[in-house]
């Protein structure tokens, strides 16, 4: 009786990764900047609220763990887990993580958890910008699919503008004296990394 492997869930993955790999690090920046903003001390010159972009972005990862089985491998296929980790690495690390900051404020700092996760009113009224930002992205990323010599520059593209927004959003902002607007930027970068995830997904 012979065996038919199956056939590699996405060919020539971006950055020669295995599929997964770079929706599982955007997804693992995502929330690491969720934890970051959570945690940052109690009296920054800013008041710290998580941004409206963030949860529109949580969004995404959660479009990283519906594709294990569809465009990432699951434990029992012969392709590698993203990242060439064991199974399941990356969604442990979100879900402990996430969950490990949420009880540690929740006990020590129950009124810090509750201001931090409450948008502020100035993001609110913008929320229907940043839905446009995220279905606009998701929609140029459905067309790029089909273009695969851009998928390796989208990946690095929305990896940086992840890095440059954690490096904004929780050491820069909230150190300023004065109030600065950074919807512009977060609009940018909402829609770039959803448009990502729309190309793999």
């Amino acid at each position: 009786m012979t065996t038919v492997e199956r056939e590699p869930l996405h060919p020539n993955p971006p950055l020669g990764l295995p599929p997964g790999s770079v929706r599982g690090l955007l997804s693992v920046m995502i929330v690491a900047e969720l934890w970051l903003l959570l945690l940052l001390p109690r009296n920054p010159p800013q008041q710290v609220t998580v941004p409206v972009h963030i949860y529109m972005l949580l969004a995404l990862v959660l479009l990283f763990f519906a594709a294990h089985g569809r465009s990432i491998a699951r434990k029992a296929d012969p392709t590698p887990s993203p990242l060439y980790l064991p199974g399941g690495t990356l969604r442990l690390i979100i879900l402990g993580g996430t969950i490990a900051t949420i009880v540690y404020l929740f006990i020590n700092d129950r009124e810090r958890l509750i201001q931090r996760l409450t948008p502020s009113a100035d993001q609110i009224q913008h929320w229907p910008e940043f839905l446009l930002a995220l279905a606009g992205g998701l929609v140029v990323g459905w067309i790029f699919r089909f273009i695969r010599p851009l998928h390796n520059w989208l990946a690095v593209l929305a990896l940086f503008a992840m890095l440059a927004d954690i490096v904004i959003e929780v050491f820069v902002y909230p150190q300023l004296k004065e109030n600065a607007d950074p919807v512009v930027w977060q609009y940018i970068v909402t829609a770039v990394v959803a448009s990502y995830f729309a190309t793999r997904s």
